[in-house]
């Protein structure tokens, strides 16, 4: 992360933003789609290209997990979520959590 936008994320104009599209959520994940819970949802950016006059579509509210996957590449979309629970299931492994961990 360069320096300026690690200042960004630090400043009261991001704070302010960030709350905001937390609340427009509606209390769900926007990557994995489940409940957000009450651990502290992180906002993911999809793009830099508006740092500071960020649009909804540039960024996604979602649990820090899915947030650290959506980093690596491993969660692309819902449906994705959806195959992996649903082979989960089909091939009887241990009950289902979401994505804090949780019995579901």
């Amino acid at each position: 992360m360069d320096k300026e936008y690690e200042e960004y994320l630090a400043s009261p104009d991001w704070r302010r933003e960030r709350q905001a599209r937390i609340e427009t959520s509606g209390g769900l994940c926007e990557i994995c789609r489940w409940p957000l819970g009450y651990k502290t949802p992180h906002v993911h950016h999809e793009t830099y290209a508006n740092i500071g006059h960020e649009l909804i579509p540039d960024t996604k509210v979602c649990h820090a997990k899915c947030h650290a996957n959506k980093h690596r590449n491993r969660i692309e979309d819902k449906q994705e979520v959806e195959e992996n629970e649903f082979d989960n299931r089909r091939e009887g492994r241990a009950e289902s959590t979401d994505f804090e961990g949780r019995s579901v």
